[in-house]
């Protein structure tokens, strides 16, 4: 146990407390590194199997195959969200996390020995089932473990472990066959489990079960190992905050809702049922619409919709170098280190208003090339170079991990775990349309007008969460939920005000 001196020391922000906050937030460089495998084979294999000068396999695939095989994984996540979300608030974030890994040890088994495409859908439905069943509580289990201050930088951890996970994947894809590859990713999933098994559950979630002491327990170590008296203001702060959700526990339009009871069933059912009829409430749809639309712009500004298919779009554009892949997931790792470094001095919303636009500004660069190359023969491989490491570098700064970050911080609590669930799994729901439709788009349009499309969306969708979406950044989890009911208490006295007025005038037209 660390001396007093050493502990106060810790909340001012020395080593000691970075290095525990670091390692409760590596838990999301597990496991994103453990999603982004996943989602970078795809792409390895797709272009692998589509190649009509491959004579390695023993099979190939058709591009509808392909497109399948790209966007089965994200119609798993819409079911394996929703369930996910509901699960976690019962047993727990990091229970989550570890069950998560067993599925997708599965489906790293069946992909190495695959023989078909029907092989291919079953490996990406299992792993599918278990990136979503660890992807989704790890935004609760940042959002409610690390210290304000450093929620935003150590939040960015999440894109560095995306990062990390695409460039091993297409450098070694470079060197290995696709078997050997998956031979080797297998390994990510059992070291996560290990991984996990150290880290302590969260303090809030904790308390919400009633265990106070567990709860204090978890916080002291999140904090460096320091006596109770160091955590205690924080302790009870989260304490305040879950009391006042009981408070409020009738109040079904309160933006904070209730905690569950240990041990009495009838109390948690009602709560389960309370909490579904609070996501048809405002204070949840207010959200839930903020950040749909912000998970629909990000994948689209960071190429997440044709992320499956790149090998065979660069191949439309003579370009035959898979080094560019991971040279441009090595930008996205100097992005995520850049959001690091400076979110907590521009904040998040200054960082996204640039990086979106900039982003945009290079599909619509992306849909000139193919306009030049496909009517002049137009072509320049250093342009390609420079837009798709830009665009990962801009992915890996906002693009990629905003939507993240923010759907664990702008739900209360108590519902945090459910209602990041049903917005991952919409998310996931617009993703499978635009993998699954994008090569039957890309034949009826064009890559040029396809791309200049997703430009303009990208552009009116920036405008409107500019003027939207809240800071977060440096602010408590308190704070941001105060955010959306002050809006509500706004609108609701304008709404008062209009009436009022308009009667005034109604009475002295009578007179």
């Amino acid at each position: 146990m660390e001396t007093a001196e050493s502990a106060t020391g810790c909340l001012a922000g020395t080593d000691t407390c970075h290095r525990e906050d670091i390692f409760a937030a590596s838990s999301s460089i597990i496991v994103m590194f453990c999603g982004s495998i996943q989602y970078s084979v795809i792409v390895v294999i797709n272009g692998s199997l589509t190649d009509p000068k491959n004579h390695v396999d023993i099979f190939t695939i058709t591009k509808n195959e392909a497109s399948w095989y790209g966007g089965i994984i994200h119609l798993v996540h819409l079911f394996g969200s929703l369930i996910a979300g509901l699960v976690q608030d019962s047993f727990g974030r990091k229970t989550c996390m570890l069950l998560g890994n067993v599925p997708q040890i599965i489906g790293w088994i069946i992909l190495i020995y695959a023989k078909s495409s029907h092989h291919l859908y079953i490996s990406s439905i299992l792993m599918g089932l278990g990136a979503s069943f660890s992807e989704i509580p790890v935004l609760a289990y940042i959002s409610e473990t690390i210290s304000v201050e450093l929620r935003g930088r150590l939040f960015s951890l999440t894109k560095i472990g995306y990062g990390i996970g695409a460039l091993f994947v297409f450098f070694c894809n470079i060197y290995l066959h696709w078997r050997t590859l998956a031979s080797i990713c297998i390994l990510a999933p059992i070291f996560s489990i290990g991984y996990l098994l150290m880290l302590p559950e969260t303090p809030m979630w904790l308390l919400s079960r009633g265990r106070e002491e567990d709860a204090l327990k978890s916080l002291q170590w999140l904090r460096g190992w320091v006596p109770p008296s160091i955590v205690r203001s924080e302790f009870e702060k989260s304490q305040r905050y879950i009391n006042e959700s009981k408070k409020l526990r009738k109040d079904t339009s309160s933006y904070l809702p209730v905690s569950l009871d240990e041990g009495d069933t009838k109390k948690s059912k009602n709560e389960v049922w309370q909490n579904i009829k609070i996501l048809s409430k405002k204070e949840f749809l207010q959200p839930y619409k903020l950040v749909s639309v912000l998970f629909l712009v990000s994948y689209i500004l960071s190429l997440r919709v044709v992320k499956p298919y790149l090998l065979i779009i660069l191949r439309k554009f003579d370009f035959h170098s898979p080094k560019i892949l991971a040279i441009s997931s090595f930008a996205q790792i100097i992005g995520a280190v850049t959001m690091a470094a400076t979110v907590n001095r521009f904040g998040k919303k200054n960082l996204m208003f640039y990086s979106f636009n900039i982003s945009a500004a290079c599909l619509a660069i992306i849909s000139l090339y193919g306009l030049l190359f496909t009517k002049y023969g137009f072509r320049a491989d250093w342009l390609l170079y420079g837009v798709c490491l830009t665009i990962f570098y801009l992915t890996g700064l906002t693009i990629g991990g905003l939507p993240g970050f923010i759907c664990g911080e702008i739900y209360p609590q108590q519902i945090r775990g459910l209602a990041c669930g049903v917005s991952l799994s919409t998310a996931h729901a617009m993703l499978f349309i635009l993998v699954k439709l994008y090569l039957g788009l890309e034949s009826l349009l064009g890559i040029s007008s396809l791309f200049l499309i997703y430009a303009a969306v990208g552009v009116i969708g920036t405008v409107y969460l500019q003027y939207q979406l809240p800071e977060t950044e440096n602010k408590s989890l308190e704070e941001i939920g105060r955010t959306f009911k002050n809006k509500d208490t706004e609108k609701d006295q304008a709404v008062v005000l209009t009436s009022l007025i308009n009667g005034s005038s109604e009475k002295l037209r009578i007179q």
